[in-house]
């Protein structure tokens, strides 16, 4: 599966993957796992932005959200991690980075492709060898589904299986399914890659990548979609561009 042009852009609902630099099992405590999810709550409310599911495992997270704003998400993962990540550091009394420069995404585009997330999302600990069914696992959204509590509120099941009454038929119905779940296995899970983001900009611009950086608007616009739609770091972006990240960040900040 190629990487996904800003098409991929035109959904609303996105699967988002947070990983550990270098695979550390960055939620490895209860303790940790509670932070994360205290932080994702904390901005569920924020509008435009919406948690649908999640699972929280060893060494990375699952996240379906709906949003109506890219950058807007973008923005609230950004603060999230941030926060995530000064809080690990200062319990672990280590420096640097938390997690990966990028954090993954899947768009969902259609109906059975959202049952089918959720599903996945929920069976990551069965996958794991964690636990023998999804329920068993207490940092998901699935016993929340089938009780209504947590995050699950009026406004999630509207969101997810419309206005249907008997959603939990539903729920249970592609939960038991095992074919879908390990068809949505097969699914590259990708992340908006920088190149196809210079290449818009590029086409777009008609000029080539050292003639936008040396345009002071075109390359702050190239450096803000970067940040906010790849989800790279300030010094990965500088290295993309041959720039330091305090030139970077002024861009991005001024």
């Amino acid at each position: 599966m190629p990487r996904l042009a800003r098409k991929y852009l035109e959904t609303s609902f996105l699967h988002i993957i947070v990983q550990g630099i270098n695979r550390e099992y960055i939620f490895k405590k209860q303790e940790y796992i509670e932070k994360y999810l205290y932080l994702l709550t904390l901005n569920n409310s924020i509008k435009k932005f919406k948690i649908l599911a999640y699972c929280i495992m060893n060494n990375h997270a699952h996240i379906l959200v709906y949003t109506e704003d890219i950058l807007e998400m973008a923005k609230i993962m950004q603060k999230i991690n941030t926060s995530y990540a000064r809080f690990y550091n200062n319990e672990n009394r280590r420096v640097g980075y938390v997690f990966r420069d990028r954090y993954f995404t899947q768009p969902i585009i259609n109906e059975m492709q959202l049952f089918n997330c959720i599903s996945y999302i929920h069976y990551n600990p069965v996958k794991s060898n964690m636990t023998m069914e999804p329920g068993e696992y207490r940092y998901s959204t699935y016993k929340d589904y089938i009780k209504k509590q947590g995050i699950i509120d009026n406004e999630v099941l509207k969101l997810t299986y419309g206005l249907r009454e008997d959603y939990l038929e539903m729920f249970y119905v592609t939960h038991g399914n095992v074919d879908n779940i390990e068809d949505i296995k097969e699914i590259e899970i990708e992340y908006i890659g920088y190149e196809d983001i210079i290449l818009e900009h590029k086409k777009r611009t008609g000029m080539k990548l050292l003639d936008i950086i040396s345009d002071n608007i075109l390359c702050k616009e190239l450096v803000i979609d970067l940040k906010y739609k790849s989800g790279l770091s300030l010094r990965k972006i500088g290295e993309i561009i041959k720039l330091s990240k305090d030139t970077v960040s002024k861009m991005i900040n001024n």
